[in-house]
């Protein structure tokens, strides 16, 4: 039997994701969101994380709780493109296990 052909979006993340930048990846997040369900017909989001500037607990906070929010939209989002600081910081801050960096989608467990 034929599997249907899975899409993938891809969405680049840029800036300032510490305290004082944190609000306005609110705003681009939540139309990064609506962009991705208004197309429609995708599984699959690759989330390039390389053009972040700066993340503390707040952002780390934010960009999980955003893919969480994906997951129970029915996508499949997956962060990549990260250098070695930002996956240092996504690990030191306890973040490792949600805010997963590789081939399979972030925060594989369950988000309830």
């Amino acid at each position: 039997m034929a599997q249907a052909k899975r899409k993938t979006k891809h969405i680049a993340l840029t800036g300032d994701w510490s305290v004082a930048g944190v609000a306005d990846r609110l705003t681009a997040l939540q139309k990064q969101r609506l962009t991705a369900k208004v197309s429609g017909g995708e599984d699959a989001l690759v989330i390039d994380v390389g053009g972040i500037d700066a993340i503390d607990a707040c952002g780390c906070q934010l960009l999980a709780l955003w893919l969480r929010h994906l997951r129970r939209e029915g996508l499949a989002p997956r962060l990549a493109n990260s250098n070695a600081e930002l996956s240092s910081y996504i690990r030191l801050l306890g973040f490792a296990e949600e805010l997963v960096i590789g081939a399979e989608p972030a925060g594989n467990a369950k988000a309830d």
